[in-house]
Order: C-alpha cells, then sequence, then structure tokens
C-alpha cells in the first residue's frame, strides 16, 4: 500500500519539534514514488534547519501527462543540499527520471564530496546538469522533516503515490541496492536480507499507508511524520512497485538436440554459492536429459546441472572436476504437468526441492567434498548441445542466483506458479531477488528468434547472456504456463 497525495497542498510531515536526524555528511536517502502529472516542479521530499542549513531537497521538472501515453521526454530529477552555514553546495539535475503512473526507485548518496544518484539502483552518470557545484560539509542538527512538500513551501507538493522512504547514514553498497530495489515493498529495510546489511544503519523508515493510524510511523526511529496535512486514512491506495512479465507463452522442445545456449566466454557470476531453479513440463521418461546446464570447455569442471534423470526422477549435479562431484536425484515427476524444480548450494551442503518442498532424502549416487571456482568460461545451456542431450518437454523459465535461497523461499516461489509473478521482485518470503543474477521467461519477448532467450537478471558483477536458440525457433513457443 501507499499514500496518495493531491498535489494541492497534502503532506507528512514533521514541522513543530524538530529534531536531530543522526545524520550528517554521509548518508543514502532511498525512496519508491510514483508521480501524476503535475504542470509545476514539485517537491518530494525535504529536510533542512529553521535557518535553512543542513537541506535536502528532492523535486521533480515539470511531469506532462503525456510522458504516459504519448511518449514524451519524463521529467528531471532535481536535488539540492545546504551545508551547514546555509549554503548551497550542489543542485543537480539528473534527465529522464520519472514518468507519469510509473513507480521509480530512487537512491541519493552523499559522501561528503560527491553527490550521486541511481535509478532503480543504477548509477546514472550521463546527461547530469550541475546547476550548483561548490563544496562545504553538512552536519547534524535539529531539522524539520517533509514527505510532498518543502521546508520553505517555496515549490509545489507532489501530486502522486508516496511509497516506503528510507535514510541511512551510512552509503550503501552496490549488491545493497540491487537487494532494496528489487524487494519491491515485500522488502523489510529494518532485517537483513539478499545482500542487504545495513540494517544497523537505518535511521528513519517510513512505510505511508501500511499502518492507518499512523500514516507517517517511523519504522526505524523515533521521528513520526505527525503533522499529516489535509490527509487521513482514505488517501491510503493499493498501489506499489510490481515486477510483472507479461507473457502467456512457454518454449517446447522435442527433439534432444534442440537448445538455448550461449557460447561466449563470460562471466556467470556465480561461484560456490548458488541456486537453480525452472518450471519445466516433463513429456518423456526413461533417458537422461538437461533441463540446464553451465560449464567450462573443459568437460566435467566447475558443472551446475539440473537434469531429469532415466529412473523418472530430477537429477541434479554439482562437479568441481569430471571426477569430483555431488550427483543427487530426488522427487517424481509426472509425465505432461508443471513442476518446479529447484537445487541450492552454500559451499557445503546441497538442498534440492521439487514444487516447493525439499527432498530430505534424495540418492546420493555420488556425494564428495567440491568446490566450485568462479571460471569466466562458462557456458550456459537449456536443452541439448555439445553432445548434451535435451530433456524433451516445456520450460516456461530458469533463474540463476548468486546465494542459496532459503526454504522458505523457495517454498514461494515453487508454489505460486507465474501467474502475474516474477522472480525480478519479492514475492512474499522471497526477498532474495536481488541475488538472482541471470533469469529466462521463455516467449515474454517473441519479436524474433533470436529474443526468446533474452536475459532479464540483474546479472550484478556480470553481464547478461542471453541464450541463443539451437535447432529452435518461433514455432516452438506454445501458449501453456504454470499456474
Amino acid at each position: 500500500m501507499s499514500t496518495r497525495l493531491d498535489g494541492k497542498g497534502q503532506y507528512l510531515g514533521r514541522t513543530d519539534n524538530p529534531s536531530n536526524l543522526g545524520i550528517a555528511n554521509i548518508w543514502t536517502l532511498g525512496f519508491w514514488s510514483r508521480p501524476e502529472d503535475n504542470k509545476e516542479h514539485a517537491t518530494i521530499f525535504a529536510t533542512g534547519s529553521s535557518n535553512g542549513s543542513n537541506e535536502i531537497r528532492v523535486s521533480s521538472t515539470a511531469i506532462p501527462k503525456e510522458t504516459s501515453d504519448l511518449g514524451k521526454s519524463p521529467a528531471e530529477l532535481r536535488v539540492l543540499i545546504k551545508d551547514g552555514s546555509g549554503t548551497t553546495i550542489k543542485h543537480y539535475g539528473w534527465p529522464d527520471w520519472f514518468q507519469t503512473e510509473t513507480w521509480t526507485h530512487t537512491f541519493l548518496q552523499w559522501d561528503g564530496t560527491d553527490l550521486e544518484a541511481f535509478k532503480g539502483g543504477i548509477l546514472t552518470t550521463t546527461g547530469i546538469a550541475a546547476l550548483v557545484n561548490a563544496t562545504g560539509t553538512m552536519v547534524d542538527s535539529n531539522r524539520s522533516l517533509y514527505y510532498g512538500s518543502a521546508v520553505l513551501g517555496d515549490f509545489a507538493t507532489f501530486s502522486g503515490n508516496a511509497g516506503h522512504l528510507g535514510m541511512w547514514d551510512t552509503l550503501l553498497g552496490p549488491l545493497e541496492l540491487g537487494s532494496v530495489v528489487s524487494g519491491g515493498f515485500s522488502a523489510e529495510l529494518t532485517a537483513s536480507f539478499g545482500n542487504y546489511t545495513s540494517q544497523g544503519s537505518l535511521k528513519h523508515y517510513y512505510k505511508p499507508g501500511d499502518n492507518p493510524s499512523n500514516l507517517g510511523e517511523d519504522l526505524a526511529g523515533s521521528l513520526d511524520l505527525n503533522k499529516q496535512r489535509n490527509i487521513d486514512s482514505t488517501n491510503i491506495t493499493l498501489e506499489q512497485p510490481s515486477f510483472p512479465l507479461t507473457t502467456a507463452q512457454s518454449l517446447r522442445m522435442e527433439a534432444t538436440n534442440e537448445g538455448m545456449v550461449n557460447l561466449d566466454a563470460e562471466f556467470v557470476s556465480v561461484q560456490n554459492s548458488l541456486t537453480l531453479a525452472s518450471w519445466f513440463k516433463p513429456a518423456q521418461s526413461g533417458t537422461e536429459g538437461f533441463i540446464y546446464s553451465a560449464s567450462t570447455i573443459t568437460v566435467g569442471e566447475d558443472v551446475v546441472s539440473l537434469r531429469v534423470s532415466a529412473s523418472g526422477q530430477f537429477l541434479a549435479v554439482l562437479s568441481e572436476t569430471a571426477g569430483t562431484a555431488k550427483k543427487y536425484e530426488f522427487g517424481s515427476y509426472s509425465i505432461g504437468a508443471w513442476h518446479h524444480v529447484c537445487m541450492t548450494w552454500n559451499g557445503t551442503s546441497l538442498r534440492v526441492y521439487v514444487d516447493g518442498v525439499e527432498d530430505i532424502a534424495p540418492t546420493k549416487t555420488s556425494d564428495d567434498a567440491i568446490t566450485l571456482s568462479s571460471p569466466v568460461s562458462r557456458f550456459p545451456i537449456c536443452g541439448g548441445f555439445f553432445g548434451a542431450i535435451s530433456a524433451l518437454g516445456t520450460w516456461h523459465s530458469v533463474g540463476l542466483w548468486q546465494t542459496p535461497l532459503s526454504t522458505a523461499a523457495v517454498s514461494e516461489i515453487g508454489t505460486s506458479g507465474t501467474a502475474g509473478q516474477s522472480w525480478l521482485g519479492g514475492i512474499g518470503n522471497y526477498l532474495q531477488s536481488g541475488d538472482l543474477q541471470h533469469y529466462y521467461v521463455f516467449g515474454e519477448d517473441d519479436t524474433s528468434s533470436s529474443t526468446l532467450g533474452l536475459d532479464y537478471g540483474h546479472f550484478t558483477g556480470g553481464t547478461a547472456r542471453d541464450l541463443a536458440p539451437s535447432n529452435v525457433d518461433l514455432s516452438n513457443l506454445v501458449t501453456d504456463v504454470p499456474a
């Protein structure tokens, strides 16, 4: 849920009792917002002292309605900060930031010297307008807080949905930014999850709309936004960020030489800690075949693989070398039924799941102690290639994470199907979406055969690993998805 502000003077604030924020010359500010069209500059968030010092003002330029229906350029993000003497030391503008009726996550970071902005967790470095670029030092002081308005009221109030907002007295790292953004409103910033570990530095945290009796409750500190100008619980809406994938298609591979492959010698972004999962619908039993595999050019080295076994079970394979491996047969599958199959590895223990439920007694045909390295030349493959025989059936999606998902997270994504959901954002107990490095949703883009295997993952520290068709084309798409 979020709180809608009308742009006509509505805001959440703390004005009658200015207080120290516990934030001085190093900070991170992050917030979700969904603006409506506005003909003026509008202030989204502001804090500062009564004498104009230590101010942080975040605003947008005018947002025409046409950005939602005629494709006109989105509005700019504008940020102004002042030092302890009230001197403006930075006033920057970032282009193409806000669009009407579209959720955007904004992170701002000040390290005492440089002011940086991140849209959707990604640092923006081009097109920046430096209206003021001076030096100075911010200090902690008694400051008022406004969500939806400016300290001095010299800009229009914000029109749109005000979402979750957090303030830290440290700089969050790039991996943390990704976890927070991809977690959406399911992310709980007062606890660690995914790569996010800075909950101890979170000074103030607002989730307008979650508590109807206190819209401006501070969930990390004691500075409630207790001035709720012209708003009440009727301003609460169900609007919140989502990460939908729209496909109603999947990819059927009916021959053992059909596959989706990437033969570039590039990093796959996982090492000795990972999760591999897929929605797969088997069409044949009695023969071992590959659902997904990533390995080096050296046969059997640093292999991460999910397969169907000849005995009617699934097979998880992790191998350090051709002769040193873990091979677990687990669960069972039904021909013509969708199954969510998953393996997690924490460097010591291999755990396996079918349809969100862990198989605690898999058949361990090999159980050597192994350590996976981080080769630069893993080749991801769905189905058959390089002499590997494809499992026969239908693939909807495959995900590869750089950490082991929790049992609760596997259960969440392994039992909910894919109706209206994707693994790019948080879903209930699934809060490790920021670790999703590679993500294939076959049929999401059916522009041509070459777009069937686009990588939708976050690939932090690596690169997208799009898969190209091998003996596969658009005729392999079917209107059949997990539900």
